[in-house]
Parts: C-alpha cells; structure tokens; sequence
C-alpha cells in the first residue's frame, strides 16, 4: 500500500525516499499513548517509595560495618511511611527532591539504630 501523506496516516518504517507501509491512526492509539504513559509513571510513583530504603540498605551493607538488621529493616519501613508522609504532606515537592530527602532521613535513621542497637558478637 503506498504512503499517504498527512495527519490522518502514519508511517511505521522507512525514510522519505523508501517504499513505506502505512496505516490510519486513530484514536485508540492516542489513548494508548496516554495510558502507557499513566502507567508509567503510577509504576515510577510507587517503585520510588521503597527505593531510597533499599539503596540505604545496599550502601550501609556494603560500605559501613557497623550496620545491623534492625537497622535495615527501619530504613526499609521508614522509607515507606516517609514517602507516603512526604507525598501527602507536600503534593507539589517534585518527585526526585522528595525521593532525596527520604533517602537523607532513612540513611540517618538506619545510622541511628546501628549505634543505638549494636550488632552481637554470636553472629554467624
């Protein structure tokens, strides 16, 4: 089928020049665009709650000695419950800013438990 120009067809391969296939666009394909991309960013909104608690956890674990499991598992719940905390208490912080600053408090709060909650010497 040939190209047809204009805002009714879209072109799916080729350059200009190249024989092209062709189809009508409609608008089912605009809600699906507006759909991916709603779903993308519901899914980014909630992966971001847990991520600064899971980076927290990785860094301490790997960088800091000192870090306990106790330590891990406050960083992992107050990540959570400050993002949700955030998200609601300031709905016009951006997305980044507010994944920094519960990142900040859950690295302070894991760091506060390690020295408040020593590890054992038993450990296996």
């Amino acid at each position: 089928m040939p190209a047809v120009s204009g805002n009714r067809w879209a072109a799916l391969d080729g350059d200009e020049g190249a024989p092209r296939r062709a189809r009508p666009r409609s608008h089912a394909d605009a809600i699906s665009r507006e759909s991916r991309a709603q779903r993308r960013k519901y899914i980014q909104e909630y992966t971001g709650f847990f991520t600064p608690g899971i980076v927290v956890i990785f860094v301490l674990g790997l960088f800091w000695k000192c870090a306990t499991e106790p330590a891990a598992i406050a960083a992992a719940i107050g990540s959570f419950v400050l993002s949700l905390a955030i998200k609601y208490a300031a709905p016009k912080l951006p997305f980044m800013n507010r994944m920094l600053v519960v990142f900040l408090a859950a690295l302070a709060l894991a760091e506060a438990v390690s020295l408040l909650r020593p590890a054992t010497s038993g450990r296996t």
